[in-house]
């Protein structure tokens, strides 16, 4: 708080009559600014003016790097004669903090050998801060002065204790809970372990609270003063005074404000322009103290003397002059602020938990629930990686074999690329039971065994090693083996995805991913180049175990003798559920499977539940798809193309009448081959939304086949097999057939092969055995358009054949003629 001091005295002429009206209602003017003031002014409602001294209004202000402000000081004398003055002392002031103050006190000076004066005086103060609090404190001082000489000491002690600024109350915290299922969960793999890492929910921290307060601080402050030896050069009205001091207030908990002060004083007396008694003080001030550190300020004082309205006046001495002189202390107290902190009880952190995960696959139930026990990363060995003898974790990883055999039944191997191709052993790797093996850019999702959180599981989170892998089979040439695969019953439960699989030559013999004995397997995203087969699934002879729930997805091959291969070895367990979907596969090379796509039995039992949804073979030298001994087959969008092999597209067959059963077709395009679809032995089978382009000897053959039926489809060009009579149609020893809207167009693709017969009906027949239904064509130009009744005994073909744009109109069918 800014120090405002009191003036000095001035010289005013004697008076003992009353204080005129007109200068209390002046005071009552000046007194508005200041409840301090106003409370003064009733002192001079009592006593006479004096001989000596009169009363006077001083004017303060302040201004530097401390606080600023303006005060004003009314002294009255109240008793005095020739060495004895009593006064009354009001001041008022205001600080730049918009602190305002006020005091009101009595002093006592008395002239000793008319050459030093002792004085003392005592103050009743009253403050009120910037933040509305208001504050009490007694002052007082003894001083003595001489004409030259000032000797001073005060002090300031408060009556009201601290009072509140601003505060909020602590908020404590709250206890946390952790566990499995508890926070936040993040998936981690911990060296060999894969789960879900929890790290509970924390409680409240709390929030601590504040209290900040201020208070008067007690203390005192002393000086000594000297006039400076100027007379002569000023004049008996102007002197330069030096004080020299220092000052110490504090209090319990607060800052200590503790150090010199001096100050210089310029002062002119007795200013005719304002009267006898008249005083300006300009003045200058510096201090120090710790908590502040240096401060100044510039001082000015004008004194109004009021004892002018008596007209009486009496020149002052020196040293009577003196006895008039402000008080210097402090107008506004000495305030200082604190904060304390009020601390909150803390609350306690979640309790951290991990937990295991189980792998989760849509779209194949037989993956889900698994749990996943064990992590392995294995990769190339380029760079100092992929060695036999490396830990097998994220930032070490092993070779492929002993990521498969450290990871065990029910663990994950992750195949990392970013080290370069990975070499299989010349055995295979054999997968363990429940096992999954990834590539690394593969990312699975997973869950909590207990929680159900669900996660992705993403290799590149966890080495920059994760890109797409090349495993190159190291089996020897000639030699037949497995890279990827599992030869046990036990060893059921294999999830393969995100992998590139090189077999090198058919001659190898070699293998991609192959499943014998074993159920329940998914593979997923695997691309397989050259070698004999690149997927495929059986029972070994003799073996009891079954081979079921076997699901290839987004998988193809290039260069491989047959992309798919599901067979049943006589005297062997059950097939059945396969399912292979969104495949693709290109170059088949001519081999002793003799397909792109062989599913087969040499057993009595089928081969059943067969699915293939959007597949393509496409540049196929052997014979697309080739089904034998099966039933519940489902065939999607379904695309065989060929450029001229020796084989035919779509092949369904068996030594053993109605062999094959419950077929369904949807969605088949047949493209080159030399028989577009040789259906044979069937029985419950329908076909719809047909494309056969291009088939050198027939679109469609059906032989020994019952309940079969021919909905929409189109026959184009067939008949491009030199010195073979070609037909479109031919159905042989079938009954209960029917087709209905089949358009049949006999020009080829290039327009210079031309369809011989449209349908041809053949061999032992029953009655209503064919119905024949608009089977439209167009740019025929054959001479046999209509049904060849080639039957061996009566037969009955019923239906109405019509050609359009042809040569011969042909009548409505009747078989026999």
């Amino acid at each position: 708080m800014t120090s405002l001091h009191a003036g000095t005295g001035s010289k005013v002429a004697r008076a003992r009559h009353a204080l005129p009206d007109v200068v209390r209602r002046n005071q009552a003017r000046r007194g508005t600014l200041l409840a301090g003031a106003s409370l003064a002014s009733l002192l001079l409602c009592g006593p006479a003016l004096a001989d000596k001294w009169s009363p006077s209004l001083d004017a303060l202000g302040r201004a530097g790097s401390d606080q600023g402000g303006g005060a004003l000081d009314l002294l009255v004398p109240l008793y005095q004669d020739d060495d004895t003055l009593l006064f009354g002392n009001a001041l008022g002031g205001l600080d730049s903090d918009t602190s305002t103050g006020t005091s009101l006190g009595l002093g006592l000076r008395l002239q000793l050998d008319e050459s030093v004066i002792v004085g003392g005086y005592v103050f009743g103060d009253w403050l009120r801060t910037s933040h509305d609090n208001a504050f009490f404190q007694v002052t007082g001082g003894l001083e003595v002065m001489t004409e030259d000489w000032d000797l001073r000491v005060t002090g300031y002690l408060p009556l009201t204790s601290e009072r509140l600024v601003a505060g909020r109350s602590a908020v404590d915290g709250t206890t946390g809970s952790g566990g499995i299922g508890v926070g936040t969960g993040t998936l981690e793999v911990h060296d060999d372990e894969l789960g879900i890492q929890w790290e509970g929910i924390d409680g409240a921290p709390g929030v601590n609270g504040f209290k900040d307060q201020e208070a008067l601080l007690a203390g005192g402050e002393a000086e000594v003063g000297y006039k400076l030896p100027l007379d002569h050069t000023l004049g008996k009205n102007w002197e330069v005074r030096t004080y020299f001091g220092g000052y110490y207030f504090s209090a319990e908990d607060y800052d200590t404000f503790a150090g010199p002060r001096a100050r210089v004083e310029l002062r002119a007396y007795d200013l005719s322009f304002l009267g006898d008694g008249a005083r300006v003080t300009l003045g200058a001030e510096a201090s120090w103290d710790d908590p502040r550190g240096v401060t100044g300020a510039g001082l000015l004082r004008v004194r109004i003397p009021l004892g002018w309205f008596t007209g009486e006046r009496k020149e002052l001495t020196p040293l009577d002059r003196r006895m008039v002189d402000p008080i210097p202390r402090r107008i506004t107290p000495f305030t200082d602020q604190r904060h304390e902190v009020l601390v909150a009880a803390a609350g306690s952190a979640g309790g951290g938990a991990f937990e295991a995960v189980e792998s989760l696959q849509t779209g194949n139930d037989t993956m889900t629930g698994h749990e996943i026990t064990k992590v392995y990363f294995a990769s190339g060995t380029s760079g100092g990686q992929g060695a036999a003898g490396d830990s097998g974790f994220a930032a070490d990883p092993t070779d492929l074999d002993s990521a498969v055999t450290r990871a065990g039944a029910g663990g994950m191997v992750v195949v990392l690329g970013g080290a370069g191709t990975l070499e299989a052993p010349v055995a295979g790797v054999e997968l363990q039971q429940n096992q999954i093996v990834i590539g690394g850019t593969t990312i699975i999702p997973v869950q909590g065994v207990i929680s159900n959180a669900a996660f992705s599981f993403d290799p590149g989170d966890f080495s920059v090693l994760a890109t797409r892998p090349t495993i190159n089979s190291n089996i020897a040439a000639g030699t037949f083996g497995v890279t990827l695969g599992t030869a046990m019953a036990a060893h059921s439960g294999t999830w393969v995805q995100g992998l590139d699989v090189t077999l090198g030559n058919v001659a190898d013999v070699r293998i991609g991913v192959f499943h014998e004995d074993s159920s329940n397997h998914l593979v997923r995203d695997v691309n397989v180049t050259g070698g004999v087969i690149a997927f495929g699934a059986d029972t070994s002879t003799g073996g009891t175990a079954n081979v079921d729930n076997i699901s290839f997805d987004s998988v193809s091959s290039s260069g491989s003798a047959a992309g798919l291969y599901i067979f049943n070895n006589a005297g062997a367990g059950a097939v059945s559920n396969i399912s292979l979907t969104s495949a693709t596969f290109t170059n088949t090379s001519p081999g002793a499977v003799g397909a792109s796509i062989l599913v087969a039995s040499d057993n009595a039992e089928h081969v059943t539940g067969l699915t293939f949804t959007n597949v393509m073979v496409v540049n196929a030298a052997t014979s697309g798809m080739q089904l034998a001994n099966v039933q519940n087959v489902t065939i999607t969008n379904v695309t065989l193309g060929s450029s001229g092999a020796a084989g035919n597209g779509l092949i369904i067959q068996s030594s053993v009448n109605d062999n094959n059963q419950n077929i369904t077709v949807d969605g088949l395009s047949v493209t080159g081959f030399g028989v577009g679809m040789q259906l044979g032995e069937l029985s419950n089978a329908s076909f719809s939304n047909l494309t056969l382009t291009d088939n050198r000897q027939f679109g469609v053959e059906l032989v020994g086949s019952t309940g079969v039926t021919f909905d929409t489809g189109t026959i184009i060009g067939t008949g491009t097999m030199a010195a073979m009579t070609d037909a479109a149609f031919r159905i042989t020893n079938s009954t209960n057939v029917t087709v209905t809207d089949i358009a049949i167009d006999g020009q080829t693709a290039g327009g210079t092969q031309v369809t011989e017969q449209g349908f041809v009906v053949t061999g032992t027949l029953g009655v209503g055995s064919v119905t024949l239904n608009s089977g439209a064509s167009t740019g025929n130009t054959t001479t046999h358009i209509a049904a060849d009744c080639a039957v061996a005994i009566p037969a009955n073909v019923t239906g109405n054949l019509t050609y359009d744009d042809l040569d011969d109109v042909a009548p409505a069918v009747t078989c026999p003629p």
